[in-house]
């Protein structure tokens, strides 16, 4: 008789977003004989993860605030574990790990693990609606950690406090696990010298102003009026779906008044680094920056915020550097200081590569999740 799979579902907001950060892992899974399934919001990478051997289902969950598309989504996600029967769920992004923490107990998973991508707009916001979100989210983690087999991934040491702030039980706080990413492929990834001609430097992110593109622009205004060889570039698209997402109409009118360039989104994010020489992210908060790892494991400097996520992402003068929150006079200096400083540069970016081997290999990280479907 043909030996059973154990059932593994990846409880992901986008499919987009399970290809970026949480492929290799499912494929890892794959290899050691878990049947594995994805639950998300199919947009036009059906058919690729299909043919990695992941069996996919919809997820109708809104990003967004959409009540009755939410409950819709509440409904499917029962149906589908009812059905495939998964003795483990690995959840990902706020409002999955809160359906997955309410609900998880209560259809009789044996092993969840709710990963923390980083505590995001709810977080940096102090309206009402952010403060009944993380109510909410506190509640889920505390229901969901009541079970032994639970286990919570956080990215960063400051997201690890506030969820085990979050717990008000003293118990199975030790099932708080820090993770630091989804790790980067430092095969695929690898450094090369920097191009010659004019000194690139870029942003690549969602076009939200959360990710601190203003600032990158008013410092872009500053630096292009003392300096001639250099580009800003931003990489990247709107998010409809996020309340700070920026208007075409206004990128565009950045990208006409030879401010910066708007690239728009680009698959390649190695040529990104390769063409660039500093890479820039004044994000207000992260979980652990996909870009920043993949930028360092190119071999290029990082300048970052001094904010949850961005300032582990780094080491401080060594392979970056940090600025200050909102203070824009602070990013020119540092960006100022790079642009000067080629030998600077080239050092920061090959202890970066070095970092990158050391910390966030993705052989090393998805090692690390994967022995959690095993504990």
């Amino acid at each position: 008789m043909k030996e059973k799979k154990n059932v593994l579902l990846y409880y992901v907001n986008t499919d987009w977003g399970f290809l970026s950060h949480r492929l290799e892992l499912a494929k890892k899974a794959l290899s050691e004989g878990y049947e594995v399934h994805l639950m998300t919001n199919i947009t036009d990478h059906k058919k690729f993860i299909e043919n990695e051997g992941i069996i996919i289902h919809e997820s109708n969950l809104s990003r967004g605030y959409n009540i009755l598309k939410d409950v819709t989504a509440i409904y499917s996600f029962i149906r589908t574990v009812l059905k495939i029967k998964p003795e483990i769920i690995h959840s990902v992004s706020n409002k999955n790990n809160i359906i997955c923490g309410i609900l998880g107990n209560f259809l009789g998973i044996k092993k969840i693990i709710l990963a923390v991508s980083g505590l995001g707009y709810i977080f940096i916001r102090k309206n009402l609606v952010s403060k009944i979100a993380r109510k909410i989210i506190s509640t889920s983690f505390s229901l969901a950690i009541n079970k032994k087999d639970t286990f919570i991934i956080v990215q960063n040491s400051i997201d690890q406090k506030i969820v085990k702030n979050f717990i008000k039980k003293k118990i199975n706080k030790k099932n708080i696990i820090l993770i630091k990413g989804s790790g980067v492929n430092t095969k695929y990834f690898y450094p090369v010298k920097e191009a010659e001609g004019k000194l690139n430097i870029s942003l690549v992110a969602r076009m939200i102003y959360d990710k601190g593109i203003k600032e990158f622009v008013e410092a872009a205004i500053i630096l292009k009026k003392k300096y001639v060889n250099i580009e800003f570039n931003l990489y990247g698209d709107p998010d409809k779906y996020n309340p700070t997402s920026i208007p075409i109409q206004t990128l565009n009118e950045w990208n006409t008044k030879k401010i910066i360039n708007w690239r728009g989104y680009v698959d390649d994010t190695l040529s990104i680094y390769h063409k660039s020489h500093i890479i820039v992210l004044p994000s207000y908060r992260e979980g652990m920056p996909k870009v920043i790892l993949e930028a360092s494991a190119c071999g290029r400097p990082c300048i970052v915020t001094n904010v949850a996520g961005c300032n582990e992402s780094i080491r401080v003068n060594q392979t970056g550097l940090l600025v200050e929150l909102y203070n824009v006079n602070d990013l020119v200096e540092k960006i100022e200081l790079l642009i000067l400083n080629k030998d600077m540069r080239i050092k920061m970016g090959k202890e970066a590569r070095k970092f990158s081997e050391k910390v966030f290999d993705i052989n090393m990280i998805n090692s690390k999740q994967l022995s959690l479907y095993k504990t």
